[in-house]
């Protein structure tokens, strides 16, 4: 029996609220006086309730961890960072370093594209290599949300 004509979307949604007891006293009341006249929303109370005393905690069996898995991982995190940061700079860098200077005998000339080609060829192909090398690692740790 629903006597305020909410959907039941909406009294599942102030179920949730009540059982974290982030609820008002208002919402506490209308609540509990619907789980009081509604046999089949009782029953959704009591499953939320069995199923919010299911704590991870619970399932979680953490004698068998490592003691120093934590550490261990933010350690694995951070080597994945800084060489996921020195990849960007070294193909930023040799992306960019044939367009801007070459080396030759009579010292530094510009546009190294134009004066060197061979070895622009060359710096954009190690520039490729270190993008996809990259782009893999950014993917990898992007599924971390890092």
């Amino acid at each position: 029996m629903n006597s305020l004509n909410l959907p039941e979307d909406v009294w599942n949604d102030l179920l949730v609220l009540h059982l974290a007891g982030e609820a008002s006293s208002e919402t506490r009341r209308l609540v509990e006086q619907r789980i009081a006249s509604d046999p089949a929303f009782a029953n959704a109370a009591e499953k939320a309730r069995a199923d919010a005393s299911e704590t991870p905690q619970d399932l979680l069996d953490t004698s068998t961890a490592p003691a120093n898995l934590e550490r261990r991982a933010l350690a694995k995190t951070k080597r994945w960072l800084l060489l996921r940061q020195t990849l960007f700079g070294l193909a930023l860098t040799t992306c960019l370093l044939p367009f801007s200077l070459g080396f030759d005998r009579s010292g530094i000339s510009y546009f190294a594209l134009r004066d060197s080609p061979e070895l622009s060829i060359l710096l954009l192909t190690i520039s490729a290599a270190l993008w996809i090398a990259w782009y893999w690692l950014r993917r990898r740790t992007r599924t971390t949300g890092l």
